[in-house]
């Protein structure tokens, strides 16, 4: 019930680490979510491992039936950022985008970056 005010209220949520541990089906089925964030044990080197490429290509093709936002979380280097952008995932996080930072850091990263 929580969740639902806060969609009606406007807040996006999303679930986290999909594939692994409590992010299930289930909760996709029960609550309602607008995010999902695939795990990286399922993005990070998917290219090179069949089963992860799978479940990566599933995840992203369940986001979007779902008119969720898709998000790979764990590209760690330019082949998991082209089979990221290929299955058309909508969000990219991951050492290869950025480390983590301070917030104070944020706007000279994103400057930096041609913005």
């Amino acid at each position: 019930a929580s969740l639902t005010r806060l969609r009606l209220k406007g807040f996006s949520l999303s679930i986290d680490d999909f594939g692994t541990g409590f992010s299930s089906m289930e909760q996709l089925r029960r609550f309602p979510f607008t995010e999902l964030k695939i795990d990286r044990a399922f993005v990070n080197g998917a290219g090179r491992r069949a089963s992860a490429k799978a479940i990566f290509q599933s995840s992203v093709n369940l986001a979007k039936a779902m008119n969720m936002v898709a998000v790979a979380e764990g590209v760690e280097d330019n082949d998991d950022l082209e089979l990221a952008i290929s299955l058309g995932t909508d969000l990219i996080q991951g050492y290869f985008i950025a480390r983590p930072m301070a917030a104070a850091e944020l706007e000279g990263w994103y400057l930096g970056r041609g913005h």
